[in-house]
């Protein structure tokens, strides 16, 4: 879940806890050490989904503070979770 966190220029800015985020790139990575790739991608998959959702949340947020939503990313974590998913 996001934080709400304060600025100079904007009391509504969010960063996303990557708790998440973290445990699975390390789960990921000790899966890769253990040379277990099927645990690995199951791992980078969880990964491009937390990025998604965590994104899709601070889209959210923008569109209600009349800002431009997908901000720089695009559809980057889309086409990460597809890339990832066919292989």
């Amino acid at each position: 879940m996001p934080r709400k966190t304060g600025s100079c220029n904007d009391d509504t800015t969010y960063t996303p806890v990557v708790d998440d985020v973290s445990r699975h790139l390390a789960a990921a990575r000790k899966a890769f050490d253990a040379k277990d790739n099927k645990k690995a991608a199951t791992e980078m998959r969880a990964v491009a989904d937390q990025l998604k959702l965590q994104t899709a949340m601070a889209d959210k947020e923008n569109l209600a503070a009349g800002k431009s939503g997908q901000g720089a990313h695009g559809n980057g974590y889309e086409n990460l979770r597809t890339t990832l998913s066919s292989g």
